[in-house]
């Protein structure tokens, strides 16, 4: 053990490939099984002695911040890839919203789709879903909850809507 963060020699190491789709709680998911077979196989080996620790290359480690709650409301000024990429990365925690008729509305899963306007222009608002306008790009909203309601899928949350093309999110 030594005192420096992300420091240290290695016992062994897992990869994965992260999919543009997941979020941060199927990739924790995830890791964990990567991470328990770890424990199983390389600290074992360790441990009996047929394993040798490597440094590791600290010149790779890289340092994030603490995520502050101003970060989970979403600026569709950004492109789509970006806003969603906030959306999956914040699933966990805090999450992610933006403001709907002056009411807090959250995002929860959402992917990038094809579109323009101005950001958080709504581009189609229909029995399908909803198409957010982003800087560049759109974004095709999933699921969602309303204060104070339960999550839905945005063609539920269509259903009690009467909302327009046109209207913007954000405000």
């Amino acid at each position: 053990m030594v005192r420096k963060l992300d420091a240290g020699d290695v016992i062994g190491e897992r990869r994965i490939k992260i999919s543009s789709e997941i979020n941060s709680l199927e990739l924790h998911d995830q890791l964990a099984l990567l991470g328990a077979d770890l424990l199983r196989v390389e600290l074992m080996d360790y441990v009996r002695g047929n394993a040798a620790p490597k440094p590791q290359d600290e010149s790779k480690v890289t340092y994030a911040k603490k995520i502050d709650k101003s970060e989970a409301l979403l600026d569709w000024s950004l492109d789509s890839r970006a806003v969603h990429d906030r959306i999956r990365a914040f699933v966990w925690g805090p999450g992610t919203h933006t403001f709907f008729q002056g009411k807090r509305l959250k995002i929860h899963k959402a992917r990038v789709a094809d579109g323009a306007g101005r950001p958080g222009e709504i581009l189609r608002a229909d029995e399908k879903g909803l198409v957010v306008a982003c800087g560049r790009g759109a974004l095709e909203i999933l699921s969602l909850q309303p204060e104070s309601r339960t999550v839905m899928s945005s063609a539920d949350f269509m259903k009690s809507q009467t909302l327009a093309a046109g209207l913007v999110l954000g405000s």
